[in-house]
């Protein structure tokens, strides 16, 4: 829902449990997977509507936090077509358990901001959020999986919207920029582009 965020982190008996709304639907990761059986990705206009509404969750988000690990497993579908983006805190309290371990959620997501994946979580901001979402954007318009690495992701990312015009490959060039400061400033900025 993006008119509230709806997420809830206890601990009981020294166990950490995350707790959230139940989604009567399919991930977008599910959905996507789907559509690619088929030979299809998903239409531009489906995918603007899709992030659109991500955003409008984002803004709400990075009023007090960032998501922190957003890929197309964390988003759903509900059977009505609304979108809600879930896992909200996943991405902290991971890294959080892992931290002392020397190990790192963020190492085999593509979708990972690169100072996300060497900070170990660390550098979580909106800034990696966008970065995340730009990536997403461009694997939902591909009729085929961009690829497994971060780098392979982003390469076939910018190679995708290179076809699809100037618009979309500065967005896109603009939210993933190595340097977190050269990015997109908001979410909100992200869906008027």
């Amino acid at each position: 829902s993006t008119t509230g965020v709806r997420r809830s982190v206890a601990e009981e008996g020294g166990q950490l449990f995350l707790v959230m709304e139940y989604v009567d639907g399919q991930s977008l990761a599910a959905r996507l997977a789907k559509r690619r059986a088929g030979g299809r990705a998903f239409s531009a206009k489906v995918v603007f509507n899709i992030i659109a509404h991500i955003c409008n969750a984002l803004q709400r988000v990075h009023e007090t936090t960032a998501h922190g690990s957003l890929t197309p497993g964390n988003v759903y579908l509900t059977n009505q077509s609304k979108v809600k983006v879930g896992n909200m805190v996943y991405g902290r309290v991971i890294a959080r358990a892992l931290s002392p371990l020397g190990r790192s959620v963020f190492h085999d997501s593509p979708y990972v901001a690169p100072e996300v994946r060497v900070s170990g979580g660390d550098a979580i901001s909106p800034a990696a959020d966008l970065y995340a979402l730009a990536l997403m954007a461009m694997e939902l318009l591909s009729p085929t999986p961009l690829g497994d690495s971060h780098g392979e992701v982003l390469t076939q990312a910018l190679k995708l919207a290179e076809g699809r015009g100037q618009g979309l490959l500065a967005l896109l060039e603009e939210a993933t920029a190595q340097d977190p400061e050269a990015r997109l400033d908001s979410a909100g900025a992200f869906r008027e582009r």
